[in-house]
């Protein structure tokens, strides 16, 4: 029986013990916020040593935390195979935390079931992460039953903090670890990354659309509503917002085109009778490579102009940036998704190059020049849904082809 052989053989031989883990995860709360980590990180930590796998936990320092207004701890799970070499060849990662269920009553069985109903696991985060974890827990086991000799090192984790909306507040997380936390543990940066989020097993994902949230304060001059006098701030944002409509989008084969989407405006006099003095509108904008978020930002600014000539009283907003991320591109032919692509075909998927939303979890690797894909079971149309599921299968295959994937690239 050949090495691969073997490999497969071992997850199939799991089958049990892979669904039992998954459903173990989606029942254990981790909605974020609050993000309360000490029970779903103790359980993979605990999973991770059952394999016969070294494990631990590491938080960002607390002082940090409070500082920017996050609970403390924020445990991340790190696991490690012990190659020959010190150097890691490659990380495999994903987060522990889930949205929250907003719509309960348009669920069919309990979020936090992890019900198990025609080879399909429902529940929170099923897809959106759960099944990864448990895929990186056994593709590693994997390599331990087959008896692989990796030469390079092979690092584990189930990070933290992945929903949080904004920069500022997902720092706890892969940024801590790529900053700090795999030095504080005298671990190496990885060499190559794959986060277990959902792409679909037919997609690897290294090319990633930049990402800017941009909240644009506009001014005005309050009066009584009842005179000509003062300045609507309001029907001043909403002039500017129609110009921004207007700007040209690029668009990609991957990914089609930039998207500008007003996702929130405040806005309002503070009692009856007075014209409103300051309006507040949020933009949430992906950027599709080769393009860069600065060059939007330019379109932006020229169409706030724009409106400004129109309306020569208007008053200049303020523009705060609150993410400014740009699209990046992993080469279509580099040694991980190659290694990716001949795992899956060894599992009868075709998987082939292709293009996400964003960076996500990967953005603190990916801006130091350490190349990572976006690459999982399930389909990013089930997550931050009612009836989340992941089909077992596809558990399966996403072990197999972790386990390859990390032969390939560590060396055996």
């Amino acid at each position: 029986m050949n090495l691969e052989t073997r490999l497969l053989r071992s997850i199939d031989s799991n089958k049990k013990s892979i669904i039992k883990l998954t459903r173990e995860l989606i029942q254990t709360d981790s909605v974020n916020p609050p993000g309360d980590y000490a029970q779903i990180s103790g359980l993979l930590r605990d999973a991770f040593k059952d394999q016969g796998i070294w494990s631990t936990t590491i938080s960002a320092p607390r002082n940090k935390l409070v500082k920017i207004g996050i609970p403390a701890p924020r445990p991340n799970v790190v696991a490690k195979l012990h190659g020959k070499a010190r150097e890691a060849g490659l990380l495999l990662f994903t987060h522990l935390d889930t949205v929250a269920v907003e719509t309960p009553e348009k669920w069919r069985y309990n979020p936090f079931s992890g019900k198990v109903v025609e080879n399909r696991i429902y529940g929170l985060g099923s897809c959106d992460a759960k099944c990864g974890l448990a895929a990186i827990v056994f593709g590693a086991r994997a390599l331990i039953d087959a008896d692989v000799k990796l030469q390079k090192s092979l690092l584990l984790a189930g990070t933290v903090d992945d929903e949080s909306r904004l920069d500022r507040f997902k720092w706890p997380g892969t940024r801590f670890l790529v900053e700090d936390g795999f030095r504080r543990l005298g671990l190496p940066l990885p060499r190559m990354v794959i986060n277990g989020e959902a792409s679909g097993l037919s997609n690897v994902a290294g090319s990633f659309k930049g990402r800017i949230f941009l909240e644009i304060t506009v001014p005005g001059e309050t009066a009584h509503a009842g005179i000509p006098q003062g300045r609507n701030a309001i029907l001043d944002a909403l002039t500017m917002i129609k110009e921004i409509a207007n700007i040209r989008l690029l668009s990609s084969r991957l990914h089609g085109k930039d998207t500008v989407n007003l996702v929130v405006i405040r806005g309002g006099a503070k009692r009856w009778g007075d014209i409103p003095s300051e309006c507040t509108f949020g933009l949430e904008i992906r950027v599709v490579p080769p393009g860069n978020t600065m060059v939007m930002v330019s379109k932006i600014r020229r169409a706030i102009e724009k409106a400004k000539r129109r309306h020569p009283e208007m008053k200049s907003p303020i523009l705060k940036f609150l993410s400014n991320r740009d699209p990046i591109d992993v080469p279509k032919d580099h040694r991980l998704i190659n290694a990716i692509v001949q795992g899956a075909r060894r599992v009868g998927v075709q998987a082939r190059y292709s293009g996400i939303v964003g960076t996500g979890e990967l953005q603190p690797f990916l801006t130091r020049g350490i190349p990572g894909v976006t690459y999982g079971s399930g389909n990013i149309n089930r997550v931050h849904r009612p009836n989340e599921f992941i089909a077992i299968s596809e558990v399966l295959k996403q072990a197999k082809i972790y386990a390859l994937t990390a032969k390939s690239v560590c060396g055996a």
